[in-house]
């Protein structure tokens, strides 16, 4: 080997090691930007999700959802908007509170009559390799993960004379 080759050889020795040991010493420094690019990903995922879901693109949805999810995407509702109200991440598991509005097309009714109504969903997702899923847990069961709050909670509807329940 020549002098030169070596000083090269020994210089890249030396920016490879002071490079992996200088990273090491800086992990608290990149520990919030692996959080920031961790929410930015969550984000974007329930995003995703959400927008297939407005759009009635199922197929596209459904790539949003966890291998073990075996509940099918349709059925009579129909999604005009969202807004994601917070996210919350605990190492591989997180929360994303999503403000839904929507309506249920009912048989036998009018989907333009229904009135769209606005719900608070807590999702679960859970986080493989880079990926964000929805979790089952936050989908399926209706405890803690999947909480429906009336955002806009129905109002009495008034009796008029000459209709059902009125004089």
């Amino acid at each position: 080997m020549n002098a030169r080759r070596r000083v090269l050889m020994g210089t890249a020795t030396v920016v490879v090691l002071g490079g992996a040991i200088g990273l090491a010493g800086a992990k608290g420094w990149l520990e919030p930007l692996d959080r920031a690019y961790a929410e930015w990903s969550l984000r974007s995922r329930v995003a995703g999700f959400w927008n297939a879901r407005i759009e009635g693109d199922n197929e596209t949805a459904s790539s949003y959802m966890h291998a073990s999810q075996t509940r099918s995407l349709g059925g009579a509702v129909r999604y005009f908007e969202f807004d994601i109200n917070d996210v919350s991440i605990q190492d591989n598991v997180a929360h994303a509170r999503v403000a839904l509005t929507y309506k249920v097309a009912l048989p036998g009714y009018a989907a333009e009559a229904a009135k769209p109504d606005r719900v608070e969903l807590n999702q679960r997702w859970v986080r493989e390799g880079w990926t964000w899923y929805l979790d089952p847990k936050g989908t399926e069961e209706k405890d803690e993960d999947l909480t429906l709050l009336p955002v806009n909670p129905p109002q009495p509807r008034e009796e008029r004379p000459g209709q059902p329940g009125g004089r």
